[in-house]
């Protein structure tokens, strides 16, 4: 099934309530427009036809509006994702949940850049892969020393396609 959850800071630094997007409400959605009756157990299937098999995205980025967006892209694209505003908390989900594929992560963030965030999921997650993304060039990025040379990267703003190439290229390396 897929899923999605968006952890935000709350008031006092405590998380706010996930929000879920999930393939049931898009099937139960498409078959109400067509006037087909479907059923809950119809809605527990794989809605995604992309050539993706299920993967499991950790999201960090601290703009909530650049957050927002990106996971209903990666949902839209058929991944379950899970995203925080802040590094520190993708940290202590990591200690909890093993099972992370891709870290999708800004690399410039107030608390802890992209690479430092990597590098300490990577030690918890051997075989995580990581896609960096930013606002500013690569260029820019490699020469303040933040991104090594060869790593993957997506330049912000990305289309859903570009997004999905990116992730694709990231899973074939």
């Amino acid at each position: 099934m897929l899923c999605s959850k968006c952890y935000t800071g709350g008031k006092n630094g405590r998380n706010n309530p996930p929000f879920v997007y999930a393939s049931a409400a898009r099937k139960l959605l498409q078959g109400f427009i067509s006037g087909e009756t479907v059923s809950m157990d119809q809605t527990q299937g794989n809605a995604n036809t992309s050539p993706i098999p299920e993967k499991n995205i950790l999201l960090v980025e601290d703009d909530a509006m650049i957050r927002h967006l990106v996971v209903k892209m990666l949902s839209n694209i058929g991944f379950c994702v899970t995203s925080f505003e802040k590094p520190g908390d993708a940290l202590l989900y990591a200690k909890k949940n093993s099972r992370i594929d891709l870290l999708m992560t800004d690399v410039v963030m107030p608390e802890m850049n992209g690479k430092t965030l990597s590098e300490k999921l990577t030690s918890l997650c051997p075989s995580l892969k990581t896609l960096f993304m930013s606002g500013y060039t690569a260029n820019v990025i490699a020469h303040r020393g933040v991104l090594d040379k060869g790593v993957s990267f997506i330049q912000k703003p990305f289309s859903i396609k570009d997004l999905e190439i990116a992730i694709l290229s990231v899973f074939d390396t």
